[in-house]
């Protein structure tokens, strides 16, 4: 794959309960996000912002990432993470 070999798995949710809605895939060369019945692979250049709104119960944060598909195509997703893991991810991407 494009984005190299997965490091680290890290659920991301649709509420602060926990209900987890897919995961982002930390790989050598960028990320994979798989949501809403999708897999797509991202490289690290192709993402133009990764950052969150407000903090919520249970260490939770709402957070935005925007980036661009294989294709040039300029998407966006909104999810809930912990923070450590948004902290983790945000290292991984250089945002």
């Amino acid at each position: 794959m494009v984005v190299g070999t997965v490091k680290t798995r890290i659920p991301i949710f649709s509420d602060s309960v926990g209900t987890q809605m897919g995961s982002i895939s930390i790989c050598e060369n960028g990320i994979i996000i798989e949501a809403k019945g999708n897999k797509t692979p991202v490289l690290f250049e192709y993402i133009e912002s990764l950052g969150s709104d407000r903090q919520l119960n249970l260490g939770k944060v709402t957070a935005e990432i925007r980036y661009f598909d294989m294709g040039s195509n300029k998407n966006s997703l909104m999810f809930m993470i912990s923070d450590g893991s948004l902290s983790m991810l945000k290292k991984a991407c250089g945002k």
